[in-house]
């Protein structure tokens, strides 16, 4: 589902930042990489998507 997404967007001139775990997308989100949107999953390994969201909310931090 991620791949078509990421591929749907692409398609759309956006560009995507991807991650395969929550501790890979709250390295991104601690980044100097400015984020939009954040489409997450709320089953990631590591670190849920709700944890994300609260951590994209508070700029990266747990």
């Amino acid at each position: 589902m991620r791949n078509l997404i990421v591929e749907m967007l692409h398609e759309q001139g956006y560009r995507v930042l991807q991650a395969e775990d929550g501790p890979q997308g709250l390295a991104i989100l601690q980044s100097e990489q400015p984020v939009d949107l954040l489409l997450t999953d709320v089953g990631l390994p590591g670190l849920n998507g709700r944890q994300l969201a609260d951590a994209c909310a508070t700029g990266g931090r747990i």
